[in-house]
């Protein structure tokens, strides 16, 4: 009875672990009958109790092997009703958003096509001894970058946007136009972008090109995965005591680009979920689980990769590899 009870469990947890009903029948019924056939080798086989243990229990084994199929089964049924639901949700969201963020990026766009002439008339004033208040030549700079920095970051949320309707939705990347960029290009342009809070955060960030090369894909996409990987970098960086973050472009010579970390590590038991879509560690609120499974995806449109190193209280490091460039 206990060696029935463990057979069961342990096909149970097969059919859990494949999660595959056609693969793990292809998988259990030959190795099955491989395991009985070797019985006919043997001398002075118990034939009386292999019937009680094996054939006789048939049905629960059944029973147990399609119930561990049909769990399954369900459990894909609800993982595709959540992404059904959450791509009806996305999409409505996506609408009511971007109207708000145009208007905010036209009404930007226009105050900073006059900021010079308000600038300059503010000087004058102040020459004249008309004004009121004072405001500082720093305060005046940051008038006209914060203008900037509120158009980048409408385009960035526009980003945003369309890196969840990728993630909740059956549209491909592959579908994407592409262009032949210098990978060097793409990196330069995702640290330019990035909104870092300070000179210190930004000291963080060191790039050293041992080789540069061509990719061919789409530069907004190949740009956005960089961000991410720039941005999950930078925040676990200043986890760490002297944490810092190195881009290394073709090292050995390879066509590939490492983001290296040295914060806090990510556990096995993690790194092994990174890169599904809506998997998150972060606190509620504070992450969607989106950003490395938008990476993963781009990478495999274009016919690349993109692996995951990690040693905890040591590093981690990103790796991107690309393919060779298709003009």
């Amino acid at each position: 009875m206990l060696w029935i009870m463990q057979y069961l469990i342990s096909l149970f947890l097969f059919i859990q672990l494949i999660h595959n009903g056609l693969l793990a029948t292809a998988l259990w019924i030959p190795s099955t009958i491989a395991a009985m056939s070797s019985l006919f080798f043997l001398q002075d086989v118990n034939w009386l109790e292999l019937k009680r243990v094996a054939l006789y229990p048939i049905t629960g084994y059944l029973t147990a092997f399609f119930f561990g199929i049909i769990t399954n089964r369900n459990v894909d049924y609800v993982n595709s009703e959540k992404l059904k639901a959450a791509s009806v949700i996305g999409g409505n969201i996506a609408h009511e958003l971007r109207t708000p963020l145009a208007s905010i990026r036209s009404l930007a766009r226009s105050v900073n096509k006059y900021s010079t002439a308000l600038v300059e008339t503010y000087d004058r004033a102040k020459r004249e001894g008309m004004h009121s208040g004072e405001l500082t030549a720093a305060q005046v700079s940051t008038l006209k970058d914060a203008l900037t920095s509120i158009e980048e970051e409408v385009a960035y949320s526009n980003t945003i946007i369309d890196m969840l309707l990728l993630n909740t939705s059956e549209r491909s990347p592959h579908s994407a136009e592409r262009e032949v960029v210098q990978v060097t290009d793409c990196l330069r342009e995702a640290i330019a972008r990035y909104p870092f809070a300070n000179s210190r955060e930004r000291a963080l960030v060191q790039m050293h090109v041992l080789s540069d090369f061509s990719i061919g894909a789409s530069r907004l996409l190949i740009v956005h995965v960089f961000f991410n990987l720039l941005k999950n970098s930078v925040y676990y960086a200043q986890k760490a005591p002297k944490g810092q973050v190195e881009i290394r472009v073709g090292p050995h010579n390879l066509r590939s680009v490492e983001i290296i970390d040295t914060g806090p590590g990510i556990s096995p038991n993690v790194r092994r979920h990174i890169f599904e879509r809506f998997f998150t560690t972060a606190n509620t609120g504070q992450g969607a689980g989106i950003g490395l499974s938008f990476c993963k995806m781009v990478m495999e449109s274009i016919g690349g990769e993109i692996q995951c190193e990690s040693q905890e209280g040591e590093h981690t490091t990103f790796r991107l590899i690309f393919p060779p460039v298709n003009r």
